[in-house]
């Protein structure tokens, strides 16, 4: 049985759901590496590195910005595009917060089905030993074919009920895709409108 419904169902997430995941893979490297790094905003390049323990470094179109270099009033203003832009990405990581539950149902289900069709590939059984008996062999082929018919017809019916499950979860998650699509759109202004800040400080 092949999974008609898997590969429809898991492109159903639409260009939003790549969307939210790009962004928060994004945000998850300013705050996991702190480092952001953005090629084309406005016509600036921007790369913002800052390492455990240290103060950040600033790279605005190929000239470097050392945090010691900086005035006051540079300082000041950065730090508080900092608090700023924590707050933007908490809000936005609510969103996948809210929405990995049912990532995670659809992806077990999957599997699930992915073990079934396993299961149901494996091969049949030898044929008998030619040294059997004709009718005796016969039996027991026809013993064989009828365990096996059995088998793939119980792992049919339970992939067919995990494949509706699956599409039930899916339809749930579809239901986000409006609010990841504004969510997004709204992260990702806010962002860029922050970097572009720091832009017009270092300048």
């Amino acid at each position: 049985m092949s999974l008609k419904l898997l590969k429809p169902l898991l492109a159903g997430t639409g260009t939003a759901l790549m969307l939210l995941l790009t962004l928060l893979a994004q945000s998850a490297t300013a705050s996991s590496n702190h480092t952001i790094n953005v090629d084309n905003l406005n016509g600036h390049s921007l790369s913002i590195v800052e390492s455990d323990g240290s103060n950040p470094v600033y790279t605005l179109d190929g000239k470097t910005y050392h945090w010691e270099n900086l005035s006051d009033d540079q300082k000041t203003a950065l730090l508080k595009i900092r608090k700023d832009m924590s707050k933007i990405t908490a809000r936005f990581t609510d969103v996948e917060k809210a929405m990995r539950p049912y990532i995670e149902d659809i992806e077990l289900e999957a599997e699930k089905i992915s073990a079934l069709v396993r299961a149901i590939e494996l091969p049949k059984p030898p044929e008998p030993p030619h040294s059997l008996p004709e009718l005796e062999a016969r039996a027991e082929m026809v013993e064989r074919a009828e365990q096996v018919e059995l088998t793939m017809q119980k792992h049919e019916a339970t992939m067919a009920k995990h494949e509706q499950l699956m599409h039930l979860k899916q339809l749930k998650l579809e239901n986000f895709e409006h609010d990841i699509e504004q969510e997004a759109k709204v992260f990702e202004q806010d962002f860029n409108q922050q970097l572009m800040k720091i832009i017009e400080i270092l300048n």
